[in-house]
């Protein structure tokens, strides 16, 4: 009887360890590749593609961009995304710049890593607005760091509370190739 609890066991085991290094080896056969590292100089369309459509206008006061989203959701269709068209540039406006990485737990699929960064963007006339971006892979963010030259933005607004600066994420910049995250 003793034999038998032990092949049991033993058994059990063994299936566990093979299905653990079934996983394993389906998730590196079906994993997805880092993205390639966001540079400028791409001359093509810049901006992103969405399958529903998208619905342009430029980005109004930090103040009223709230209330500026809101009175546009009932005007547009409800699967378009909406999109903010703004030009951004000049260092000395760009503040709290922090970057991460950080790495998903998605077993049986695999870990990926995410670069994510946020910064606080101060317009003299328009107020403060927060800015965040993330992509799949490890990425220098350098290109994400303002200096002399004004270029355009496309940023959605994000789905968090009321709150001030409002938060919006870059989705596609004049010049770089359109990433997918």
């Amino acid at each position: 009887m003793k034999k038998a609890v032990v092949l049991i066991g033993a058994s059990a085991a063994f299936l566990v360890c093979g299905v653990l290094v079934l996983f394993a080896v389906l998730g590196e056969l079906v994993r997805l590749p880092e993205l390639a590292q966001p540079k400028f100089g791409y001359t093509g369309q810049w901006h992103r593609h969405y399958p529903f459509g998208w619905k342009e206008a430029y980005l109004p006061p930090a103040s009223e961009v709230r209330k500026h989203h809101k009175a546009w959701e009932a005007t547009t269709n409800d699967f378009s995304t909406r999109v903010y068209i703004a030009r951004l540039g000049h260092a000395e406006r760009q503040l709290n710049f922090r970057v991460s990485t950080n790495m998903t737990h998605n077993m049986p699929l695999g870990d990926y890593h995410y670069t994510i960064v946020d910064f606080d963007y101060v317009d003299p006339t328009n107020g403060i607005y927060h800015f965040n971006w993330s992509l799949r892979g490890k990425h220098d963010p350098g290109f994400l760091r303002f200096d002399g030259r004004e270029r355009l933005y496309e940023l959605t607004l994000d789905n968090t509370p009321e709150e001030y600066p409002p938060s919006l994420s870059i989705e596609a910049i004049e010049g770089i190739k359109p990433w997918e995250n």
